[in-house]
C-alpha cells in the first residue's frame, strides 16, 4: 500500500520523540538570541500592529522576501536572513 504520509496522523513514536526534543532538546535561548541578533522593527499598517527584520542582502540582484508572522518573528527567519 502506498504511504499516505500525514493524512492519517503520525505514529505515537514519532511524536513522543518530537515532545522529548521540544521539551528538553531544543535551545529556546539560542534561537531567540539569533533572533535578536537581526535588526527589528515595528510599524503599524491599518491598525494592525506589524514586526519584521530588515536585512539587505549580499547579492546585486536579490528579490526582496517578504513573510508574514502573526505577532511573532519565527526562527525561520533568521535561517533566510542569514543567507
Amino acid at each position: 500500500m502506498k504511504s499516505l504520509g500525514w493524512l492519517t496522523g503520525r505514529s505515537w513514536r514519532k511524536i513522543q520523540a518530537l515532545v522529548r526534543y521540544w521539551g528538553t532538546g531544543y535551545d529556546w535561548r539560542k534561537a531567540e538570541a539569533k533572533l535578536n541578533a537581526l535588526p527589528q522593527f515595528t510599524t503599524n499598517i491599518d491598525g494592525l500592529d506589524i514586526q519584521f527584520i530588515h536585512v539587505r542582502s549580499r547579492h546585486k540582484n536579490a528579490l526582496p522576501v517578504i513573510r508574514a508572522a502573526f505577532k511573532s518573528l519565527r526562527p525561520a527567519d533568521g535561517k533566510v536572513a542569514a543567507r
